[in-house]
């Protein structure tokens, strides 16, 4: 063990005066290769910049999100893969909250059939199945409101993105 980390240091201090890197790019590099090993070194994701690479790298970055980089389905730029990101978590949040009042409606449900008698409870029980409904709805309809507007910022920024790109060039 204590060779194993003689040699990363090795490694480390080596890569840093080679390359003139601080450790944290040192650390990316490795971490990029693990995620994608020899494509690296041999150039076959020519169309990703190395900035790309870092941030869809990210340990944190989500396998959808960086598949759909690499197809091109969301824009090779940082800005627009962050905030691609950002709209996947809080759409898994989302789902996640779904999940919760869900299994909170049934325990309701359960509570509150327990206590009235068939007749009643059949008829309370259709009630409340349209009010989860109606509910569930008014989320989706919330959450899609939400998800376009975030969609719209992004289409936003990336043209954005391309006018300050013409301009410079």
């Amino acid at each position: 063990m204590r060779e194993q980390k003689k040699k990363t240091g090795n490694f480390i201090s080596w890569a840093k005066k080679e390359f003139d890197l601080v450790k944290a790019e040192v650390y990316q590099f490795i971490h990029a290769w693990e995620i994608y090993g020899e494509e690296v070194h041999h150039g076959a994701l020519p169309n990703l910049p190395w900035g790309v690479v870092r941030v869809i790298t990210e340990p944190n970055m989500p396998m959808p999100i960086r598949q759909a980089v690499e197809s091109g389905d969301i824009e090779a730029d940082r800005d627009v893969i962050r905030e691609a990101k950002w709209l996947w978590f809080e759409m898994e949040k989302a789902k996640e909250r779904a999940d919760q009042l869900e299994q909170h409606v049934v325990q309701l449900q359960d509570q509150y059939f327990q206590e009235i008698n068939e007749n009643e409870r059949l008829r309370k029980q259709e009630e409340l199945y349209k009010q989860v409904e109606e509910t569930k709805a008014k989320e989706a309809q919330a959450r899609e409101l939400e998800l376009r507007r975030k969609s719209y910022e992004t289409e936003q920024l990336a043209e954005a993105t391309r006018l300050r790109e013409q301009e410079l060039s």
